[in-house]
């Protein structure tokens, strides 16, 4: 029987970026590797139980709250790891870490609005005791599940992401040097209605979604090309910069246009 354990990632915006793509900043953020379609990995440092428990086939759930200075969107899951192989990587000072790499049914998760599932979550402790550590009124989710923790019951959040899965997404397509905010703004508020969202802040290993302008990358090109045509419709947050050439925000609307689902949303 597999095992689930449920793990909080932190998710941020930040906007002060290097302008070089070779910065250690960005091999920093690189958390999940190169991987556009499903994560490739998930990386602890933590020793102490349930850590050693994880076997091959059981299922990492990664769940976040991106945040920026101006706000924070509600509680989503980040992705679902389906363990692979387990490895040891030493490191200087008898320092360690263990790497779980990430095999077929993994995926990435647009943003959906998780409060309700997370805050039923029940996690079983060593000693064997139930209890639910995630409470929205406490706006705790970082604090409930910053160390790993196995999930007694994970059915309904299999259900819940089966539907996150099949559910049509919404794309937002802006300029990172100026079109951020506006994409944070328009991103809560589908979110807001209920709706699942595709954003390159979430829905990219973070170091992609930083440094997407800094590098010339055809398949990361495609992949969001891709995204586009399977988006019901492609929100496009009219910056000043927004439609500038050879940008990929151009390239992204030119497609939406074509496909007859682009909404402008330039009055935020």
């Amino acid at each position: 029987m597999k095992n689930n354990f449920i793990h909080y990632i932190q998710r941020q915006i930040i906007l002060d970026n290097p302008d070089e793509a070779a910065s250690p900043f960005y091999a920093e953020l690189q958390a999940y590797d190169l991987g556009f379609e499903t994560p490739r990995f998930h990386v602890t440092r933590s020793k102490s139980w349930p850590v050693s428990d994880i076997k091959e086939d059981d299922v990492i759930w990664l769940v976040g709250q991106l945040s920026a200075s101006w706000g924070k969107l509600p509680p989503a899951i980040d992705a679902k790891i389906v363990v692979g192989e387990i490895e040891e990587i030493n490191h200087a000072e008898g320092k360690s870490k263990t790497r779980f790499t990430a095999k077929e049914g993994s995926a990435w998760f647009p943003l959906i609005d998780a409060t309700d599932i997370l805050s039923s979550l029940e996690v079983v402790l060593k000693a064997g005791e139930i209890k639910r550590p995630y409470s929205p009124k406490k706006d705790n989710l970082g604090q409930a599940f910053q160390s790993l923790k196995k999930i007694h019951d994970s059915s309904a959040l299999n259900n819940f992401a089966s539907e996150i899965l099949s559910k049509e997404f919404e794309f937002i397509s802006y300029r990172i040097a100026d079109g951020t905010k506006s994409a944070f703004t328009r991103a809560e508020e589908q979110i807001q209605l209920g709706s699942a969202v595709f954003w390159d802040r979430w829905s990219l290993p973070r170091r992609l979604a930083e440094r997407r302008e800094l590098v010339s990358d055809e398949a990361l090109n495609k992949f969001l090309m891709g995204k586009i045509q399977e988006s019901s419709l492609v929100w496009g947050i009219e910056s000043p910069r927004y439609d500038e050439e050879g940008s990929y925000s151009q390239k992204e609307k030119q497609l939406a246009l074509t496909l007859k689902k682009y909404a402008a949303s330039s009055d935020l």
